[in-house]
């Protein structure tokens, strides 16, 4: 774990385990990314697990503006395939979900938590 940067992630213990949870802060890049995974395997052979969870186009602060006006929210709903925003409490329940047993042997992944939104190739360029 010495030549990852400590403040990209955090470790907690896992209070559904016995096992411990490293809980990345950020993935920006995919040298994140690759930081995520290189921690994910060091850490592994003591069943700690490592996670990411990628929220997009979830109800908050931050992105007001595309859903706040019915004309904004319409139009985000030609990106996503589901057709509802995300919700604060959908990132939770997956987070309760990777600290459960029930995803004991994942690990070193990112979950996309997004509707489908990822699923269009124009996601990556803003649509």
């Amino acid at each position: 774990i010495d030549e990852i940067d400590p403040r990209s992630f955090s470790i907690y213990p896992n209070p559904f385990t016995d096992h411990t949870t490293a809980v990345v802060k950020y993935m920006t890049a995919s040298s994140d990314k690759a930081e995520m995974m290189s921690l994910a395997r060091e850490v592994a052979p003591y069943r700690s697990r490592v996670y990411a969870i990628a929220p997009v186009a979830i109800r908050t602060p931050i992105n007001t503006g595309v859903w706040s006006t019915p004309a904004a929210l319409e139009s985000l709903m030609h990106l996503i395939p589901y057709k509802r925003i995300g919700e604060p409490e959908d990132i939770g329940r997956c987070a309760a979900w990777l600290l459960s047993d029930h995803a004991d042997y994942l690990t070193g992944t990112t979950l996309f938590v997004d509707g489908g939104m990822t699923l269009f190739p124009g996601f990556a360029t803003g649509g």
